[in-house]
């Protein structure tokens, strides 16, 4: 019997000599992400310029952050990423436009998944967040992968978050031949160091991005969301809602409220409320999360049974 070494290719194509390829990381947040853009950044793909502690690329961040990206921009940053690379990437765990992503050309994909207790303890830890709301949020999220996997046809690497720290060299060894990067083994060095488990420069600024924004859901129903986020700086939050990991609106948390007013000492305007298309929602439980569509942090999560 094989041994499980933590990895499987499916839709499994070599890369010949002088092929073009574009890589995209998915994954859940505070899954993997990070250190799996960083592994493609060590194999010698590029994966942007002036990359955060997150590795996300601003270019593709600052795009894929609306709800409705302009398909227009999106295929001129991929024809300028392929004029200047034969061979690049993207990290795009928080707002997954699955259409968008299928039509990449040449592409392949980097799948990590991770224990969703782990995932949801950390944000539990740094962001209050309820513990199974978060796990009910990211098992819906990691559905939504293995469907995108099935359907989309492509290459795709995936691996467990858990099998790499543990043992990192199968699936690095596995990880340099799917993109394109021989078996050099000062490029494998310097992709099993890039292996940490908890880094703490990380978890410290993801922390830090957390704690500085108060953030309430009020209102959960099939009819509409309500709540409130204020940043401790006072300016005003541009915030994404998703329901049962689709992604439902981007509002700017400004709305004044009374009661805020009265709590903060301040006029009051961090509310927010988004109505829901009626029916669509009716009879079925609902997981909502709100994250700062700037930075990605997860702000608030509750969940509502049918």
């Amino acid at each position: 019997m094989a041994a499980n070494e933590g990895f499987f290719v499916e839709n499994a194509a070599p890369l010949t000599d002088g092929a073009r390829a574009a890589f995209c990381v998915l994954g859940m947040p505070r899954g993997g992400t990070t250190m799996t853009a960083k592994l493609l950044q060590a194999a010698g793909i590029f994966m942007g310029q002036s990359l955060p502690v997150t590795a996300e690329d601003p270019d593709f961040a600052k795009l894929l952050k609306d709800k409705a990206p302009d398909r227009g921009e999106f295929d001129a940053l991929l024809a300028t990423r392929f004029g200047a690379h034969r061979r690049w990437g993207f990290k795009a765990p928080y707002k997954n436009h699955w259409d968008l992503l299928d039509a990449i050309p040449d592409s392949r994909f980097v799948v990590v998944f991770r224990d969703v207790l782990a995932v949801a303890n950390r944000n539990r830890i740094s962001t209050s967040a309820d513990l199974l709301s978060n796990m009910a949020a990211n098992l819906a999220l990691q559905t939504q992968l293995a469907r995108f996997i099935a359907k989309s046809g492509r290459p795709v690497f995936m691996f467990s978050y858990e099998k790499a720290v543990l043992e990192p060299q199968p699936i690095i060894t596995a990880l340099q031949d799917f993109c394109g990067a021989g078996s050099n083994a000062a490029t494998r060095a310097a992709m099993m160091a890039v292996i940490r488990p908890n880094d703490s420069e990380y978890a410290e600024v993801m922390d830090r991005l957390a704690s500085n924004v108060s953030c309430n859901l009020d209102i959960v129903n099939p009819h509409r969301i309500a709540g409130w986020a204020r940043a401790a700086s006072g300016k005003h939050l541009n915030i994404r809602i998703t329901v049962n990991g689709e992604a439902v609106a981007e509002v700017v948390a400004d709305r004044p409220r009374d009661d805020l007013s009265r709590h903060f000492g301040d006029a009051g305007d961090y509310a927010f409320e988004v109505p829901l298309e009626a029916g669509l929602y009716a009879g079925k439980p609902l997981s909502v999360e709100v994250r700062d569509a700037g930075t990605g942090a997860v702000l608030a999560r509750r969940a509502v049974p049918a």
